[in-house]
């Protein structure tokens, strides 16, 4: 491949090596293509983005909490858990 298709810097995209040098003007679309629409694109798995729902309702034949017996988890995952609860809450996708 010649060095102006196969350079990458942080900000490019980086496809597949399977792509050729025949292919490469295709690349530098796709490229450009995904550079003008980055907005669309999530930065890390938290970022999901804003959407509107509509409130959901459900209609319960009964008030009383469903009782069930708690999983005890070890403390390696108590701390996992805890973890990605805060990451959860910091990122607004959970209350």
């Amino acid at each position: 491949m010649n060095s102006r298709c196969s350079q990458t810097t942080e900000d490019q995209v980086n496809l597949p090596q399977s792509v050729t040098e025949s292919k490469c003007e295709l690349r530098k679309e796709v490229k450009d293509i995904i550079k003008k629409f980055d907005s669309v694109f999530s930065k890390d798995k938290y970022d999901v983005g804003a959407f509107k729902v509509e409130p959901q309702g459900t209609v319960l034949n009964s008030d009383l909490p469903v009782s069930l017996t708690l999983y005890r988890s070890s403390p390696i995952e108590e701390q996992e858990i805890k973890s990605q609860l805060k990451k959860l809450l910091q990122a607004g996708l959970i209350k």
